[in-house]
């Protein structure tokens, strides 16, 4: 059965998101508007339409190729208006209700991506065709570009192809903890080239995509967010290890953030040189783990010392031997 408050949160998250689209697009359409009806009010919109039409007129050859001031006007807008775009797809794919519809968890920043590379070279194409230029007489230019890539840009293009695979596989999703490049934190972003990774210490690390695929890549909550936790305890050597191991199990258990299963373990793992020693092993949630681990060993430390188990205390022993000749009695 679905959450009905799931569906409300979902539902406010929507009109949010048309609000804050569809107001930007209004005060827009509106000023154009408003422009329009006060060059009909003052009777001097042919005479605009008249100016404009002779200054897209304005052209130049070269050699081949002719271009108009109206083709790279045109050429300029539709560009403008494919990254406009591209931001929106962009903005839509990572607002809360996108995330809590029937999509698969992380096939958003997929389909982003996919939208946006196919509305720029939409785009792209377009801006060409408007500003005159022949795709047909591209060749040269693309070869051109193949040697480039060959000797400088070889990084960029795996970082692209990079940023597909990841968008495709999703072995990381936005919103997984992860552990990358030695840093560890939150997943932000996926983007085309690169991905943001956002620490502990609220600062953001930008991952290329190259190295989230090629290199060794952790990610603690991809399709699980309980984790095992270990507390490493010592008792004095004259400690019974049955008493202080259902002590420690039960004081895991009794905790209200650790799970019921996998259970909760102790464990005698050896003698140290002073002292009996015990692992705990409990399961709790991901996001819960470091404050359940520092509760419990708050208790553990209690309970040890409610029922007279003491923790050792490291002793160093010093011997003295009295040489020849000499006097140590000051």
């Amino acid at each position: 059965r679905e959450d009905p408050k799931k569906d409300i949160k979902t539902l406010s998250s929507f009109k949010l998101m048309v609000q804050k689209r569809l107001r930007p697009l209004l005060n827009w359409s509106g000023f154009i508007l408003w422009v329009y009806l006060t060059f009909v009010g003052f009777s001097v919109i042919k005479y605009v339409k008249d100016s404009i039409a002779d200054l897209m007129e304005i052209n130049w050859e070269f050699a081949e190729l002719t271009i108009s001031l109206g083709g790279i006007i045109s050429f300029l807008i539709i560009l403008i208006f494919t990254f406009v775009f591209n931001k929106i797809i962009g903005d839509i794919f990572k607002d809360d209700w996108i995330e809590n519809t029937v999509l698969p968890k992380g096939s958003s920043p997929a389909i982003s991506i996919v939208l946006r590379i196919f509305v720029t070279t939409l785009g792209f194409y377009l801006a060409a065709s408007a500003a005159g230029i022949d795709l047909s007489q591209l060749g040269f230019i693309l070869g051109a570009l193949s040697v480039g890539i060959g000797f400088g840009l070889q990084s960029v293009v795996l970082n692209f192809i990079a940023g597909l695979i990841l968008a495709f596989e999703r072995p990381i999703h936005v919103g997984d903890v992860v552990e990358a490049d030695m840093e560890m934190g939150i997943v932000s972003e996926i983007g085309i080239r690169a991905s943001k990774l956002k620490t502990w210490d609220g600062t953001e690390v930008i991952i290329p995509n190259g190295d989230l695929v090629s290199k060794k890549v952790v990610n603690y909550t991809l399709t699980d967010v309980k984790r095992r936790f270990k507390i490493p305890i010592r008792t004095a050597i004259d400690s019974n290890p049955r008493e202080v191991m259902e002590l420690l199990t039960s004081v895991a258990k009794e905790h209200p953030k650790t799970l019921e299963e996998p259970r909760c373990k102790t464990y005698f793992t050896g003698y140290g040189e002073t002292s009996l020693d015990f692992f705990l092993y409990f399961w709790t949630l991901f996001d819960d783990g470091l404050s359940t681990r520092s509760e419990v060993m708050i208790q553990v430390h209690e309970k040890l010392k409610e029922a007279g188990i003491d923790v050792p205390i490291p002793i160093t022993k010093m011997q003295i031997e009295k040489g020849k000749g000499e006097d140590l009695s000051g």
